[in-house]
């Protein structure tokens, strides 16, 4: 993370004194706690929520989505609802799959168009339909290139995002690019 995005999360909340944080689950909560705590953010409060949901209207002022993106069906129009409800920050950690880029005829032989990142469609039906707590809601995932992640987040209406350097002693996936956080600002 930069000096300038870590800055910047740190002001919005003393800035604020305080502020809601919002997961899915009882276990993402407790992750959202450990990662305020360790910057050494406090007065915040906590609230379960479903992303899929549509009817929250008030924006919390950091959304954390951590390892929740590629099990989505839909991941761009769930972009679009936590962009709906994030105040100012989100941050995404996601599998991430190896980009690719070409072009596509678009509608005739001569009009083609460029295109750049891609969603990978995975199949979890074995964890799903034996109620694995690691797979999404459905049987459908879609994993995200970082190029189709930022390009996603920037539709949503984040107008800055930010793909974080993995320390060095990071998780292996990160290490390698597998994985990746972002750090999306409205």
């Amino acid at each position: 993370m930069s000096d300038a995005t870590r800055a910047s999360s740190r002001s919005l909340w003393h800035r604020r004194g305080c502020g809601k944080c919002g997961g899915s689950t009882s276990a993402s909560l407790t992750k959202a706690r450990f990662a305020l705590e360790l910057l050494g953010l406090k007065n915040v409060t906590y609230e379960e929520c479903n992303i899929e949901d549509s009817g929250r209207v008030a924006p919390y002022d950091l959304c954390l989505c951590l390892g929740l993106l590629y099990h989505l069906e839909n991941p761009v129009l769930s972009l679009r609802k936590i962009s709906s409800i994030t105040g100012e920050v989100c941050i995404i950690e996601t599998q991430v799959v190896d980009e690719v880029e070409g072009s596509v005829e678009w509608g005739a032989r001569a009009w083609t168009r460029p295109y750049q990142g891609i969603l990978a469609l995975l199949d979890e039906s074995g964890e799903f339909y034996n109620h694995n707590s690691e797979t999404g809601a459905s049987p459908i995932a879609a994993c995200p290139s970082p190029k189709a992640l930022e390009f996603m987040l920037q539709q949503a209406g984040f107008r800055r995002t930010e793909i974080v350097d993995p320390p060095a002693d990071a998780y292996e996936q990160h290490r390698r690019a597998k994985r990746l956080v972002c750090i999306a600002n409205k």
